[in-house]
């Protein structure tokens, strides 16, 4: 998760792994946007199963918990947090306050369908897909580092886990922030930052891969955040084809 909307530096951790992000953007800003109906409930009986994808140190994940708590009413929610960085992760498990129904776990998002983390959390739910799954703010940070290819297999394998699939792009002008302060912080630049095909408009491109190549369809999109990004609900159209 990042903070090139903050006044810090964004291209001082190429990962987007910030240890103090939400004292910069905290979880309310985006917990005050998103609408109360749009959560597909499954079976009564059946879990109701979130994954937070770059959590960082946990607490939009645990808002996201006590938001939906109240919206759907259901006694087995349960949150997977996960993020590429350690030691934002032993932070979020410190400062977890709901043990039961969430859970947080050091992986690599890249390929979300083959962490064993995810796929034994689906495992001991008796779950093969997750009913919503939370990209806020990771997809800028994938694409740097792992280029155009990199940014499609990473919503694919998520959206491939997913009933739905609620993402907030990074807008082309902080790919910029974050590649000048690299510069300027002398540090090395981005991989991919010369090559990669899917910039001005990244986030209809992000929106097309949705859609086009995962058969989900928009269902909402918020208002801005006060950090100028949109907030978009996309809902599978079609049964679950997991990717390899």
């Amino acid at each position: 998760m990042d903070n090139s909307g903050g006044n810090f530096e964004p291209g001082s951790a190429k990962l987007g792994n910030f240890i103090n992000y939400y004292s910069f953007n905290p979880a309310q800003n985006r917990i005050k946007l998103l609408p109360s109906d749009l959560w597909k409930t499954c079976a009564p009986d059946d879990p109701y199963l979130c994954l937070d994808v770059g959590c960082n140190t946990g607490e939009l994940t645990q808002a996201l918990y006590d938001f939906l708590s109240v919206h759907i009413k259901r006694e087995k929610l349960h949150f997977l947090g996960i993020d590429v960085d350690n030691i934002l992760i032993e932070r979020a498990n410190e400062l977890n306050r709901n043990l039961s129904g969430v859970t947080f776990s050091c992986t690599d998002a890249l390929d979300i369908a083959a962490s064993k983390d995810v796929t034994s959390f689906l495992e001991m739910h008796s779950r093969e897909c997750f009913n919503v799954t939370f990209l806020f703010s990771v997809t800028m940070w994938i694409h740097l580092n792992h280029g155009d290819d990199g940014l499609r297999r990473f919503l694919k394998s998520a959206a491939s886990m997913s009933e739905m699939v609620v993402v907030e792009p990074q807008p082309w002008k902080c790919y910029k922030s974050a590649a000048r302060r690299m510069k300027k912080l002398g540090l090395d630049p981005f991989p991919h930052w010369h090559k990669m095909e899917m910039c001005q408009a990244i986030e209809n491109d992000i929106m097309n891969i949705l859609v086009n190549d995962c058969h989900f369809q928009k269902i909402f999109q918020t208002q801005m955040t006060t950090w100028g990004r949109t907030i978009y609900f996309f809902k599978r159209t079609e049964d679950i084809i997991f990717v390899s």
